[in-house]
């Protein structure tokens, strides 16, 4: 009894704790970091590739260098201690990084940037975290005596708490908990850790454990929520230094903001400005240059940005019935009621007025309404999420809403007296894109560029006197946009020279769901704000074909394979199980980017069901560990490493098949059985990994390597694969080439690592 009390408190569950502090913080530091970014794809990226990169050093590097001479069990607690400590310290830091750095409200980070403050704010836990992984391994194999099979258990129990720890940072601390107390939450189960390693040692009656465990979580509950709400107040007043916020709320969707300046209302997502109450100017010429377009607009839909006054112009047009207003989050409608003067809400409340909370092109999928005018009033494609409204796919899901002589409407970030080469390229794609749809298109100039397109001729016009006729029969009563505006904002020499800088794009190159270049184009724009080695590597990138990439990746497998020629066999076993475990992280985290953003792409932003996904990858992970760490043979761990292998090299490929027979198919709403497929495919991959991780411990164990540095240098080669996966997939391939040529380069490095399994693993261990 002693001992099942002494397993479970003082193994099990500060190795779940460790998984699940991981994930859930994971969470939320990247949504933290992503208010200081403003962020893209690529400083999530980035944000990722730091994350894994400091974690595996953490795991390899530091066990080495601290503590070296203290019990496992001492090592444990006092890293986990100092995660309590580290865990609400980062989210202070995180908030006032950007005042420390000399960066004011609004400016952008560049890339170097962007890698600094990554890694000054996430280092300190991200080492802890792996340190105590290598840790928990000493430990457990201290306490059972099998030194290969904690190795796998605690990979088992990591990935089952990373697995809880997603399901509840997901759908209950997020949505309805602050971040700070979050971040309390979890120091508080991490002391609770080190309270239970020390209490198990000694020998004290179980009513008094039992007393004393519940003296400490209701003293550590109620100090915590008197705390982290107070706390987290002054995070939030000091991350807004300079400007007065009046309220900050987390969502399931991110973070709201917003701030007063005399009467003008200015409301932030994620840290990026969505618009301000009043500015008549934005609000006017976002609506009315896509409504004067219709002779007779009836039924009007409006996607995203409608609270910035888009609404309220729209209601002046007499002709309109109904308006379809799609806004992703609700809680940003329940700010903008409770915030603002009743003047700049009243039109929330029309009859004609319908708000939907739902994904904009999810809607557009699944409705079978059709529209007069159909206006998408979202960010430039800076990211995969985005970069899907502005696809051939969507574009054509569209035209079909539209009725005889309806109109679409977009709009990208444009430039009043100069449009450089990045800016060209950006919009002579999605020019490409969108004519491949609609027969007439109408390029609008200014800071804002609008695109304007019908499938029937003759519907739109660049001609201000047309558009000052429309205006007169609406009656329409604006500040701005008056008679006297329209005739410079649409004049023939500024509309000549936007039209000049738009480019013929071949076919192959415009913007698709698979492949995804507005999103490329759109990162190399935002790169040009700064001396970036990410836009000299990106622009370099470009000029390669998939060939050479996949050339290139199997020449640096290979070429690594030949250093192992002259070792023994013991060594080169060892080599080939490393490489493998490289392989597979890389192929692994790649795999969970790309089956998150297929699913939104074809599925919607279903927040929820991503989160699923996430989860299905880790209970996939949790369930390979739990059957590769089954006892077994040196000779058969041997042979199942070398089929898992196969089975790696052939998954991409299956992949590819499956998406490419998706992407013919044409949009298909989402559904219990579509979205179960998506979650199998997440599980098997991380199954795959799951299983062949304590088997490589087995084999790297075999050759009487030390348990600290085989648990830590081959958990530092699957996160820094990993890493690596995250950084290049998702910042060039994807973008650049698309997504199944990001499958068949997985393939093509996995199909090169079970090569050199096959040469440098003899037939007899096989």
């Amino acid at each position: 009894m002693k001992q099942n009390f002494q397993k479970i408190f003082s193994v099990h569950f500060p190795v779940t704790v460790i998984g699940f502090s991981a994930i859930a913080a994971q969470m939320v530091f990247m949504r933290e970091l992503l208010i200081v970014f403003y962020g893209n794809e690529l400083s999530l990226g980035i944000i990722l590739a730091v994350w894994l990169i400091f974690t595996a050093l953490g795991s390899t590097l530091f066990p080495k260098i601290l503590f070296t001479r203290i019990s496992p069990r001492i090592r444990l607690g006092l890293i986990q201690s100092a995660c309590a400590v580290i865990l609400p310290a980062t989210l202070f830091l995180i908030k006032t990084i950007r005042p420390i750095m000399g960066l004011t409200s609004g400016e952008m980070t560049g890339s170097g940037q962007v890698i600094l403050i990554s890694a000054i704010t996430l280092a300190p836990f991200c080492i802890c975290s792996g340190f105590l992984y290598t840790s928990a391994c000493q430990w457990h194999g201290t306490i059972s005596g099998r030194p290969s099979y904690a190795v796998g258990y605690v990979y088992l129990l990591e990935a089952l708490g990373s697995g809880l720890g997603g399901l509840a940072a997901g759908f209950i601390l997020i949505p309805f908990v602050s971040a700070s107390a979050i971040l309390w939450l979890l120091a508080v189960a991490n002391l609770l850790s080190v309270w239970l390693l020390c209490v198990t040692k000694k020998r004290s009656p179980g009513i008094i454990k039992g007393a004393g465990l519940f003296l400490v979580l209701s003293a550590a509950g109620i100090a915590g929520f008197i705390v982290s709400n107070k706390y987290q107040n002054l995070c939030d007043r000091t991350a807004w230094k300079g400007l007065n916020l009046i309220a900050s709320k987390n969502t399931v969707y991110g973070n709201l903001a917003v701030t007063k300046m005399g009467d003008q209302y200015s409301f932030f997502q994620n840290g990026l400005h969505a618009f301000t109450v009043p500015d008549p100017l934005s609000a006017e010429e976002s609506l009315h240059y896509a409504m004067l377009q219709h002779p007779d607009p009836i039924h009007v839909l409006l996607v995203g940005n409608g609270l910035g006054g888009k609404i309220q112009e729209a209601c002046k047009y007499r002709t309109i019935h109904k308006i379809d207003y799609i806004e992703l989050d609700p809680e940003i409608v329940d700010l903008a009621r409770q915030l603002l003067p009743p003047d700049f809400t009243r039109a929330l409340d029309s009859d004609r007025l319908q708000i939907i909370h739902t994904d904009g092109r999810r809607y557009i999928q699944q409705t079978a309404t059709q529209y007069d005018v159909i206006i998408l009033d979202l960010p430039d494609p800076y990211t995969a999420q985005l970069n899907r409204y502005y696809t051939f796919e969507f574009f054509q899901t569209v035209s079909s809403r539209l009725k005889k002589n309806g109109i679409c409407v977009f709009q990208l970030g444009g430039s009043e007296n100069m449009i450089g080469p990045e800016l060209s390229d950006l919009l002579s794609v999605l020019y490409k894109t969108f004519s491949m749809v609609f027969q007439e298109i109408v390029l609008i100039p200014g800071e804002t560029v609008r695109f304007v397109g019908t499938e029937k001729k003759g519907v739109v016009t660049a001609d201000p006197e047309k558009l000052i006729k429309r205006m007169n029969d609406n009656e329409l009563k604006t500040q701005y946009f008056r008679e006297y505006y329209l005739p410079y904002q649409l004049s023939s020499e500024r509309r000549a020279y936007l039209n000049s800088k738009i480019y013929p794009v071949a076919d192959r190159d415009m913007n698709r769901d698979l492949k995804p270049v507005g999103y490329y184009y759109d990162t190399v724009l935002w790169a040009t704000y700064f001396s970036s080695i990410i836009k000299k590597c990106l622009l370099a990138f470009s000029k390669m074909s998939p060939l050479i990439v996949y050339g290139l990746a199997a020449a640096g497998v290979l070429l690594g394979g030949l250093s192992a020629y002259k070792k023994n066999e013991n060594q080169r076993i060892r080599l080939a199980v490393q490489y493998s475990i490289f392989n597979i992280g890389f192929a692994e985290m790649s795999i969970e980017i790309i089956l998150l953003l297929v699913f939104q792409t074809f599925y919607g932003n279903i927040y929820h069901l991503l989160i699923f996904i996430l989860t299905s990858y880790m209970l996939g992970l949790s369930c390979g560990s739990l059957l590769g760490n089954k006892k077994k043979s040196i000779a058969l761990s041997l042979r199942q490493f070398k089929i898992l292998q196969f089975y790696m090299m052939l998954y991409p490929v299956f992949l590819m098949l499956l998406f490419y027979i998706l992407a013919r198919l044409g949009s298909i709403p989402a559904n219990v059985f579509l979205t179960l497929i998506f979650l199998i495919l997440a599980a098997a991959a991380g199954f795959i990994g799951g299983f062949q991780f304590p088997l490589a411990n087995r084999i790297m164990l075999a050759s009487k390597n030390k348990l600290s540095d085989t648990a830590g240098k081959l958990y530092g080669l699957d996160l820094t694969g990993s890493a690596l996966g995250a950084f290049f997939i998702s910042i060039f391939m994807i973008p650049l080439f698309g997504i199944l040529p990001a499958l068949l380069l997985l393939a093509v490095m996995n199909a090169c690592a079970y090569i050199l399994i096959r040469a440098w693993i003899p037939a007899r261990n096989q």
